[in-house]
C-alpha cells in the first residue's frame, strides 16, 4: 500500500485509508465490525458464514477479505482448529503504523499548524458544516459584543439557517452576522 499525499493538506491517516485500497469490498466494514467486537476480548471467533450472513456477503469474499486484512497486518491469526472457526485479533492503525513506517498518508503541515486554536474558531467552523473560516480579528469582534462563546455559538446556529434555509450566502456573511449578533439580546451568566 503506497502512500500518496493527493489529500494530505487536509485529512489523517486511518485504517479505512489503507483497507479502501486493498481490493476486498468488505475489508472495511470487517475491520470496523471486528475492532468493535474485540474492544474487550480481543479476539474474533466468528465463522466466514456466519460473517457473511451478517454482512449480506458471500463467502468467498469475506474470506479474501480476511486473507487481506492477515497479510496486511490488521488482523492476527490467533488460533486455528480443524473444523472450527479461526479467532483473530485487530490490530489498531496505531500500532499498525508503527510497525509499517512510511505507509500511512501524512497530513501536511502548514506554516500555522503549530499555532494554539482558539476554541470559539473551531467551534464555530463545526456549526458552518466546515465552511466559515475566522480571523483573529472578527472573533475579537464578536467577543466584544458582550455575548459569551456558547451564546455566540448558539446564535450562530440560529442565523446559519435562518440566513438562508439553503445554506448562508457567503457574501457578506460575516457583516450580515455581527449585525444578528448585536440585535440579540446579551444574558448574563
Amino acid at each position: 500500500m503506497e502512500p500518496t499525499t493527493e489529500l494530505s493538506y487536509k485529512l489523517h491517516c486511518s485504517a479505512e485509508w489503507h483497507l479502501t485500497r486493498m481490493g476486498a469490498e468488505f475489508a472495511a466494514p470487517l475491520y470496523s465490525y471486528a475492532m468493535y467486537l474485540t474492544k474487550k476480548s480481543g479476539r474474533l471467533s466468528l465463522s466466514i458464514g456466519e460473517l457473511a450472513i451478517y454482512f449480506g456477503a458471500d463467502e468467498r469474499s469475506i474470506s479474501k477479505a480476511i486473507r487481506k486484512l492477515v497479510k496486511a497486518g490488521f488482523f492476527l491469526r490467533l488460533k486455528a482448529e480443524p473444523g472450527k472457526p479461526v479467532s483473530y485479533g485487530s490490530v489498531a492503525h496505531k500500532e499498525w503504523a508503527n510497525k509499517h513506517p512510511g505507509s500511512c498518508l501524512e497530513k501536511a503541515v502548514m506554516p500555522w499548524s503549530d499555532e494554539k486554536v482558539d476554541p470559539l474558531v473551531s467551534r464555530l467552523h463545526a456549526a458552518s458544516d466546515g465552511r466559515l473560516r475566522l480571523y483573529a480579528n472578527f472573533v475579537q469582534g464578536l467577543r466584544n459584543t458582550g455575548h459569551t462563546d456558547d451564546q455566540i455559538v448558539e446564535h450562530w446556529k440560529v442565523f446559519y439557517v435562518a440566513d438562508n434555509p439553503e445554506g448562508p450566502k457567503w457574501k457578506g456573511v460575516f457583516a450580515r452576522f455581527m449585525s444578528y449578533l448585536r440585535g440579540q439580546e446579551i444574558v448574563a451568566q
